[in-house]
């Protein structure tokens, strides 16, 4: 009989019994005994391996202990190895745009929703790939299917990578962005943002998609070429401020909105009025007088005409004066390259 299907063994004959009932020790009675041991003996699970399981092991919620961490992908992990990401956990090497990683245990094959966790360690230069345990090689993406572009990764930074079926998808492209944003600020540092720092934003046309984008390639898209960057206090070319372009001061100068009057640049500090800038004006000369200057002296002096010269004559220095309206003077800086 052996193991009665409930995990309890059983004998066939009872020797006490047969005792009891005058059966004698016999060949056959023995031999069937040594049977039930035998057949419950091969129904267990020898600890050195020799035989398997013929079915499921319940375990009763016990657990297996001092169990080595999983070295093939037919063995289960260990808690340890779990944590640790082991086996999921790479490091790339390659090229800034063919990047290759060695799973361990290896994978033979690329499955859909399979995720590794890659430290890169070069940043990309442009679209990229990965090749993982020579399995293939596989484009990375972001967006669902938009390949990534240069300093979409950045070297010593760790990214969550999804196989969709065709592509890895960059993880962190995907999140949901409001809990991404929210999780992202709720522990954001306060320290001072650098130029390759990167900023995260939403899609315009697919409010489900996060982009992000440098400090440096924001600070480039405010300040295109003929841009014109204005400081107050601080007279240090944009371009070592900034970390891009090439900049030109511009001094004493004022700005004006350009229009159909105002097209390029032009006018002066000063002015100094000339003939053609004063109002029209007459002299009128005193009575006896003719407009070419000669006095009558008829019924006084006697008849006749005395010509005589009139001049009028002004004071001034014709000091230019200043137009300058009230300012603040900064310092002004215009893109150029």
């Amino acid at each position: 009989m052996g193991w009665n299907g409930s995990g309890v063994f059983t004998k066939t004959h009872s020797w006490v019994a047969d005792a009891a009932n005058g059966i004698k020790i016999r060949a056959d009675r023995h031999d069937t005994n040594d049977t039930d041991f035998t057949n419950g003996i091969n129904n267990c699970i020898t600890k050195d391996g020799q035989n398997t399981p013929t079915a499921n092991l319940p375990m009763g919620t016990y657990r297996h202990t001092g169990v080595s961490n999983a070295a093939a992908r037919n063995q289960y992990a260990t808690m340890a190895q779990v944590q640790d990401s082991g086996g999921v956990y790479v490091e790339t090497a390659g090229t800034a745009n063919a990047y290759t990683a060695a799973a361990s245990p290896a994978i033979t094959a690329y499955a859909s929703g399979q995720r590794f966790r890659v430290e890169f360690d070069q940043t990309c230069l442009s679209s990229a790939t990965i090749n993982i345990n020579s399995v293939g090689t596989a484009n990375l993406v972001k967006y669902g299917s938009t390949a990534i572009a240069a300093g979409d990764v950045v070297a010593g930074r760790v990214y969550d990578i999804v196989y969709d079926g065709s592509n890895f998808q960059v993880a962190p492209y995907n999140v949901v962005p409001g809990s991404l944003m929210q999780t992202a600020i709720s522990g954001a540092s306060s320290a001072n943002l650098a130029t390759g720092d990167k900023i995260a934003f939403l899609d315009a046309n697919d409010s489900n998609a996060l982009k992000s984008e440098t400090v440096l390639g924001i600070l480039k898209l405010v300040y295109p070429v003929g841009s014109y960057y204005l400081n107050e206090t601080d007279s240090t070319n944009p371009g070592t401020l900034l970390g891009f372009g090439t900049w030109t001061a511009v001094t004493d100068k004022f700005l004006v909105g350009h229009g159909s009057t105002y097209t390029s640049t032009g006018g002066a500090a000063t002015a100094t009025l000339a003939e053609t800038n004063l109002p029209s004006f007459s002299i009128t000369t005193p009575e006896g007088y003719d407009a070419g200057g000669s006095i009558s002296t008829s019924g006084v002096w006697g008849t006749g005409n005395v010509n005589v010269s009139t001049t009028a004559s002004f004071s001034g220095s014709a000091t230019p004066f200043s137009i300058i309206p009230p300012y603040q003077a900064v310092y002004i800086w215009k893109r150029t390259a």
